[in-house]
C-alpha cells in the first residue's frame, strides 16, 4: 500500500488458480454477470446497462454487492475484454480512478491459470464508493475498515478464484 495524503491512497493484491477448463470456458464464465454472484464473497450478480449484452470496452454494467456492513450497487466500466485472455473492469464514479479488477486467462497443462488482480484506488469523492460508505460508519468501525481493506480485498479474490475452480470443475 502507498500512501501519501488520504487522495493517494492505493492498494493492489492478485491471485492465481488453475482450473481443468478450457480458456474459453473460464472467461466465458467471468465475463457472466449474473454467475459472478456464485463464487465472489461479495458480488451478488450484475446487469448490463443500455445496449451492452456482452463483455466489450467501454460497456458498462451494474454490480450488485453486499458484506456485513450493508448492500450497494456500483457503476462499472469495462477497460479490456479480449476474449479469451483478458478481461478487466473498473468500479468507479466518472471521472475517477476507483478499483480495478483485472482477469488474465493462460492455458496450461490441458486446463487454464486464472489470474485475478486488483488495485484500489481512494476517491476523492467523499460521498462515493467505499469511501462514502466508511464515512457513514461510526469512527472506531471506520478505521478498522480502512486498515483492514487491502487484506479483506486479497482474501476477496483468494475466495472468488477458489469459488471459480470449484464451480467449472464440478461434474454437470
Amino acid at each position: 500500500m502507498a500512501a501519501g495524503s488520504h487522495d493517494e491512497l492505493r492498494m493492489s493484491g492478485d491471485a492465481e488458480v488453475w482450473i481443468a477448463v478450457p480458456a474459453e470456458v473460464a472467461y466465458a464464465a467471468v465475463t457472466d454477470l449474473p454467475r459472478m454472484g456464485e463464487w465472489s464473497p461479495v458480488n451478488r450478480g450484475g446487469e448490463w446497462i443500455g445496449d451492452a449484452r456482452e463483455a466489450v470496452v467501454g460497456a458498462t454494467f451494474r454490480g450488485h454487492n453486499e458484506a456485513p456492513h450493508g448492500e450497494w450497487d456500483t457503476a462499472v466500466t469495462v477497460i479490456e475484454a479480449e476474449a479469451p485472455r483478458r478481461f478487466a473492469f473498473r468500479v468507479a464514479p466518472p471521472g475517477e480512478e476507483g478499483t480495478t479488477w483485472r482477469y488474465v486467462f493462460r492455458a496450461e497443462r490441458g486446463g487454464t491459470v486464472v489470474r485475478e488482480t486488483f488495485e484500489w484506488h481512494w476517491t476523492p469523492l467523499p460521498d462515493e464508493g467505499f469511501r462514502g460508505r466508511v464515512g457513514r460508519m461510526p469512527i472506531e468501525q471506520a478505521a478498522t475498515a480502512v486498515a483492514d481493506r487491502e487484506q479483506h480485498l486479497q482474501e476477496q479474490v483468494e475466495a472468488t478464484l477458489a469459488a471459480l475452480k470449484r464451480a467449472l470443475e464440478a461434474p454437470h
